[in-house]
C-alpha cells in the first residue's frame, strides 16, 4: 500500500493522511483474490473527488502463473478498500509475493 499511495498530489497526500490512522475493518477472501475493507476515523480529511476507484500496481506472486493486479477504492471522501485479484483459477495456498512491479498510484483525471 505505501508504493501505491506514493507521490505528491493533493489526493495521494489525502490518502497518504487517512492510511496512516486507518484500521483494518475486515478481509474477505474470494477464492480469486481478497479484499481489505478500511475504517477511518471521521476527523481524517476527506478526498476530493469523493468517490474513486483506481491505482494499480502487478504483483508477481511465485505460485501464480499470471501474477495478481490489485486496485484501491474511495468512498465518501474516505479510503474504503484494497482489492487485489488474480486471472488464475484460484488464489494459492500459500502465496509468496516474489515482487511489485508497475505501481500507477490512484489518480483522479489521470487516462
Amino acid at each position: 500500500m505505501p508504493r501505491l499511495l506514493a507521490g505528491d498530489s493533493a489526493f495521494l497526500r489525502t490518502l497518504q493522511a487517512q492510511y496512516q490512522v486507518a484500521r483494518i475493518e475486515s478481509v474477505e477472501l474470494s477464492g480469486v483474490g481478497f479484499f481489505i475493507t478500511y475504517s477511518v476515523p471521521d476527523v481524517a480529511p476527506q478526498t476530493d473527488p469523493l468517490g474513486f476507484s483506481g491505482g494499480m500496481a502487478q504483483l508477481d506472486i511465485a505460485e501464480l502463473e499470471y501474477g495478481a493486479g490489485c486496485v484501491l477504492f474511495v468512498r465518501d471522501g474516505y479510503l474504503f478498500m484494497f482489492e487485489v485479484y488474480i486471472v488464475d483459477p484460484a488464489w494459492p495456498t500459500p502465496a509468496t509475493l516474489v515482487g511489485v512491479e508497475v505501481v500507477q498510484p490512484p489518480e483522479p483525471g489521470r487516462a
